[in-house]
């Protein structure tokens, strides 16, 4: 069946370790909710209780009083064991009069509207050495929660039960997989990691299950790693997708983040040959798991399971589909050749930006630091319309070296405290596409409508057929983009203004990858929209260009309000 266009697709926020602190997660959720409307189920993974109970009264409130609670809620069972003392069924239950659900230790939830969960609490089981977890003050320990692989077996079977083509929308684990970084080119460090770091169990479970998210908890740090692939390229059938995240525990100011928001209309409201597509994402990586897991069965043999098939010897290529293969290679190599030929066409004429140059018009420059310089855009949109540019010959943030990047950073967070001081909230793109020279635009706009920009671009890419695709936080832009490779990069603010006092910007970023036109004025063309700035008649930057005198003019008032704030003096 094709995807319905009356379908809505479900909102749904998962939060890694609440730990007593539902208070501080209930405030988060109606905050968000009060900006950008009701969301429908929150998902809870990791501890849901804390150890002591003193430290769960928060929780109690809440069931003491249900009509408080702002959205309905389920949980995972607990790490420990002695935690499965606040479920008063271990097997699954109701918390607070079906506002709060007790999943259970492992199994499948299907939602009323067709979402397809599966989950599962606890920690791998380990040897005796590893079986006790220390308290802080080295009195009793308490013993792990955990599930073996007749758990994993029990899980796979049920769900091979499924209809075929239906997938898993979301995986909830409480440990998480082993070895999900790999090839992903996002390192994790050590210290990092706990000592119950990573389940081969769990990544088993995730390599058979597929499921299109999979969230973990239990470290209190944030990892979303770029999207990895279910099949291997060229040798099997293309498959969806699967994207992963891992949560920090509740916290009062959200960093490091514990709280994921995103959109999902289940699976089986769709052909699944519309899935693949939907979740095809050009920022991706083969499967991070190995296909030859060290499992092994009670008595220490290699385990091998029913539904794993014997990797033949022998592959069968479709003829046809690699000769479509080699002429799009074909062209897309032709396409290559013509743009490195118009690229150094265009490097022998003189360049409007770099500052040494004939042509650069100085009386629109703010600021002027080492690597870089702040100026006014010509035909700004609004007074608040700028441009952070190298000071040489640079193509793109991919091609900038580490110096320039750090300034250009610098940069935007004295922009970012500039515009909170006057209540306003500050966003960057830069197009790499039909440019020599790296331009990183500046939209300084209302704090109000922070909230709606990231509806305001996706809207308008859709309509554009513009693939906007979210980077993880901790992914450089370097990792992911070959150096000649245009693209549109994009920075939007998250909903609380940027907080000057810890040095860094709080901001969720997106990547189009563009291989093949892509409409010049996207960003401006959304900038004036009705929904952000209501200036559809300044679209045309041509149409939009002052007197010298005016330009003079507005370049010193800027200057003069940003000089506390500029990182040049």
């Amino acid at each position: 069946m094709s995807t319905n266009e009356s379908e809505k697709p479900l909102k749904i926020l998962v939060s890694g370790d609440v730990e007593g602190k539902l208070g501080d997660l209930y405030s988060r959720v109606k905050s968000i909710q009060s900006k950008v409307g009701k969301f429908d189920i929150l998902f809870c993974v990791g501890e849901f209780f804390a150890q002591d109970e003193s430290e769960n009264s928060e929780i109690f409130e809440y069931i003491s009083n249900p009509s408080l609670v702002p959205i309905q809620t389920y949980v995972l069972g607990p790490n420990q064991s002695s935690r499965y003392k606040y479920f008063y069924d271990k097997s699954g239950c109701d918390l607070c009069a079906d506002k709060i659900i007790y999943l259970g230790p492992k199994g499948t939830y299907n939602t009323v509207n067709g979402l397809n969960i599966v989950y599962l609490s606890g920690f791998e089981k380990k040897n005796q050495s590893f079986k006790k977890l220390k308290t802080s003050d080295d009195s009793d320990s308490e013993e792990y929660s955990e599930f073996d692989l007749k758990d994993i077996e029990a899980i796979i079977n049920n769900s091979e039960k499924r209809s075929p083509g239906e997938c898993i929308d979301i995986l909830l684990t409480n440990q998480w997989p082993k070895n999900v970084e790999n090839l992903s080119n996002q390192e994790l460090e050590n210290k990092q990691k706990s000592e119950y770091f990573g389940s081969e169990l769990v990544a088993y479970l995730a390599q058979k299950l597929k499921p299109r998210y999979h969230f973990s908890a239990s470290q209190n740090f944030f990892f979303e790693r770029i999207p990895y692939r279910n099949h291997q390229v060229l040798l099997e059938k293309e498959k969806h997708m699967t994207r992963f995240l891992g949560l920090a525990k509740v916290n009062k100011s959200n960093k490091p983040k514990f709280l994921y928001a995103f959109n999902i209309l289940p699976a089986k409201k769709f052909d699944y040959i519309e899935l693949v597509r939907q979740t095809a994402n050009p920022i991706s990586s083969d499967n991070p798991y190995s296909s030859s897991f060290n499992l092994k069965n009670e008595d220490g043999s290699k385990y091998f399971g029913d539904h794993d098939a014997q990797p033949s010897l022998q592959y069968f290529y479709d003829a046809d589909y690699i000769q479509k293969m080699n002429e799009l290679q074909e062209q897309e190599m032709l396409k290559q050749k013509r743009k490195l030929e118009a690229m150094q066409k265009q490097a022998q004429e003189p360049c409007w930006f770099c500052l040494g140059g004939s042509k650069v018009e100085r009386q629109y420059i703010v600021s002027v630091g080492d690597k870089c310089y702040l100026a006014y855009a010509k035909g700004a949109l609004n007074k608040d319309h700028l441009l952070i540019i190298p000071i040489n010959h640079v193509q793109s943030s991919v091609q900038a070296e580490q110096e320039l990047m750090e300034e250009i950073a610098k940069y935007k967070l004295a922009l970012a405290k500039f515009f909170k001081s006057k209540k306003k909230c500050v966003l960057f793109y830069e197009r790499n596409y039909r440019t020599k020279h790296m331009q990183i635009q500046v939209y300084g706009i209302r704090a109000d409508k922070t909230y709606l920009l990231k509806d305001a671009f996706m809207s308008m890419a859709q309509d554009q057929d513009i693939c906007l695709n979210e980077i993880p936080q901790m992914t450089n832009l370097k990792q992911i983009m070959e150096p000649n490779r245009p693209f549109f990069y994009l920075e939007i603010p998250n909903e609380e203004l940027h907080d000057g006092s810890r040095g860094e910007m709080d901001t969720t970023r997106y990547l189009c990858e563009i291989r093949g036109g892509f409409p010049i004025n996207f960003g401006r063309d959304v900038m004036a929209s009705e929904l952000l700035l209501n200036c559809a008649d300044r679209i045309d930057w041509k149409e939009c260009v002052v007197s010298l005198e005016e330009e003079k003019k507005m370049t010193q008032d800027f200057r003069n309000e940003f000089k506390m704030f500029d990182p040049a003096l």
